[in-house]
């Protein structure tokens, strides 16, 4: 015969067992009806917190969300190293979307660097946004005002894992420069190295940026620096060879400088996968598409965007279904052919 004290325990242990099953069953019929309600969760990959990445990140959710609040997409943006770790977590469907340069797309959906492994043949192109332009900054006092100026100099190339980063490793590897002859790398964090530029621990930094960019006008006038010209025919060959780069200015009227400083740069594209539903592809294109004009007042690197480029500048991978959709119900259309 039990003791009184065993009895407890016996009566304790069941309740336990009841109140785990009754929580069981409530789950099952409560959390379709809670996820149905709340909708998709999406994430997008985007840049540093203090990058123009991050700010157009932000401004696309904010749009998505309020066209969307309550109905079928809660859009979060996610600070991220760059382009490069973007694509990474997008193949593994740690992101949903993904901000990226055109040409890290580019090799990511061609395998065609070892850096990004193997072809990503899933990569699917949502919109194609706005320029960004490879903006060398020095002192204003250096010698340095040119490509070729760069040559055995102290020179942050971008953190690993940034988009930065590639574009300097693909230019670099064009140019035929041995290791004696070229550049001193450093890979100083976006941050920290105009305080180092100007505290004299580095000769120029390397930035891949929308302009105008409040990082940039930030530094350039807090020690005196000044851009450097990237042109010349080395950089007329490589852009020539890539049609994923195009030629560029930063524009004087941008910064209040003296003159436009010619340069090269990519093109920021929003990408998925092609697992990603089209229905959460084409509310999110649909959204920002119908809103263009107010998309491009919250982030002036987006200002000269027009909707055709959206869709035809930059693109490597395919157009996700999604993505086709909203183009076409709001009548936009292929022009020329895609560069």
């Amino acid at each position: 015969m039990m003791t009184p004290r065993g009895l407890l325990k016996t009566f304790v242990k069941r309740l336990r067992q009841v109140a785990k099953r009754a929580t069981v069953v409530i789950a099952a019929i409560t959390l379709p009806q809670i996820c149905a309600a709340e909708g998709a969760f999406v994430s997008v990959g985007s840049g540093s917190a203090g990058g123009v990445y991050y700010k157009v990140s932000k401004s696309l959710c904010a749009l998505v969300n309020r066209e969307l609040s309550g109905r079928e997409v809660w859009c979060s943006p996610e600070a991220t190293p760059g382009s490069v770790y973007n694509l990474q977590r997008l193949r593994t469907g740690e992101l949903d979307f993904a901000l990226v340069q055109s040409d890290v797309q580019f090799y990511a959906f061609t395998g065609s660097n070892a850096w990004l492994g193997n072809a990503f043949p899933g990569l699917r192109s949502v919109l194609s946004l706005h320029q960004e332009l490879v903006t060398v900054l020095a002192p204003a006092d250096s010698a340095i005002d040119s490509l070729g100026g760069l040559k055995g100099r102290r020179f942050n190339i971008g953190s690993a894992g940034s988009g930065t980063r590639a574009t300097w490793d693909a230019l670099e590897g064009s140019l035929g420069w041995s290791a004696d002859a070229g550049v001193r790398k450093l890979a100083v964090k976006p941050d920290a190295a105009p305080s180092m530029l100007c505290g004299g621990d580095l000769d120029a930094i390397l930035l891949l940026v929308g302009h105008p960019s409040p990082f940039v006008q930030r530094h350039l006038s807090s020690c005196g620096m000044k851009f450097v010209a990237m042109d010349g025919p080395q950089i007329d060959s490589f852009v020539s060879t890539h049609p994923y780069y195009e030629r560029g200015a930063i524009q004087a009227s941008a910064y209040g400088t003296d003159r436009d400083v010619p340069t090269f740069g990519v093109r920021a594209t929003l990408v998925t996968a092609a697992h990603v539903e089209d229905k959460l592809v084409y509310a999110l294109a649909k959204a920002v598409l119908s809103n263009l004009a107010e998309f491009k007042m919250l982030a002036p690197a987006l200002r000269s965007l027009q909707a055709r480029q959206a869709m035809e500048v930059g693109l490597t991978a395919p157009l996700h279904p999604g993505a086709e959709r909203a183009f076409r119900e709001l009548g936009i259309s292929r022009g020329a052919a895609v560069r």
